[in-house]
């Protein structure tokens, strides 16, 4: 009961904000508005309609900080600030008058990349550049491979997305960078193994890491050896090489 009178005194004071809303604009000068977003009244000149279709207004200075806001956010189509609008969508060139350059040149540059659907579309793999390409295919309708940057001249790979690989087919570059990968990983793997002190068993090579216990230790292949020197041991945990049993690990 008292949780839908709650609800009822809310939908209320709502209402008569609302209310009170729509009297103040009706009181306003016929050559003012209010802005909703600053919550201010403003002069006409200072206001702005877009022409999607909506017919909101708000003034200039609180869109052009909705326009910076959306395109850091990579946020488009950016559309009319009122909450409620459906259809109300802004136009780089409805705004051009009033944002910076800056911001203009960037939502220019985020609707064409938008345009362009991912396999077509890529960026120049030089950190210093990152420009914006296409990938069409080349001349006879294959794929593109050696193209050349634009912005700044130097020639990358469209489908390996990389600096051009010369002397090497896109197959070859790509295997060769598996195997650096892996050759890096394997690398890596035996440096923390060594650093850890972790053992390998001599039947399956498999890498096994003691946390307690005797120095018995049985591999997943069933094998059993010394973790201290990798010698077979059985089940009485006694090394016949470094002369150590489960208890006596020093």
């Amino acid at each position: 009961m008292l949780e839908q009178e709650g609800e009822e005194r809310v939908q209320q004071l709502e209402l008569r904000r609302a209310l009170e809303e729509e009297e103040r604009v009706q009181e306003l000068p016929p050559d003012t508005f209010f802005c909703s977003i600053c919550m201010e009244d403003k002069l006409r000149s200072e206001g702005f309609i877009g022409k999607s279709g909506c017919d909101h207004i708000f003034c200039k200075d609180c869109i052009a900080g909705h326009v910076e806001a959306k395109v850091e956010e990579n946020n488009f189509p950016i559309r009319c600030p009122d909450p409620e609008c459906q259809i109300g969508q802004l136009d780089p060139d409805d705004c051009r008058g009033f944002i910076p350059p800056a911001v203009f040149d960037q939502w220019g540059l985020r609707l064409c990349e938008s345009a362009l659907a991912p396999p077509v579309r890529f960026y120049c793999p030089f950190s210093d550049c990152s420009a914006l390409l296409t990938n069409e295919g080349d001349e006879e309708g294959g794929p593109l491979t050696e193209s050349q940057c634009l912005h700044c001249e130097r020639t990358c790979c469209a489908q390996c997305r990389v600096p051009w690989h010369a002397g090497l087919t896109c197959e070859e570059y790509r295997k060769a960078v598996a195997d650096e990968r892996e050759e890096n990983a394997v690398a890596k793997l035996m440096e923390l193994a060594l650093r850890s002190r972790w053992q390998k068993c001599p039947m399956c090579g498999m890498l096994v890491e003691r946390i307690d216990g005797c120095l018995f230790i049985r591999c997943r292949c069933n094998h059993c050896f010394c973790y201290r020197c990798a010698s077979t041991m059985d089940e009485t945990h006694f090394c016949q090489k470094c002369r150590h049993t489960w208890d006596r690990e020093n």
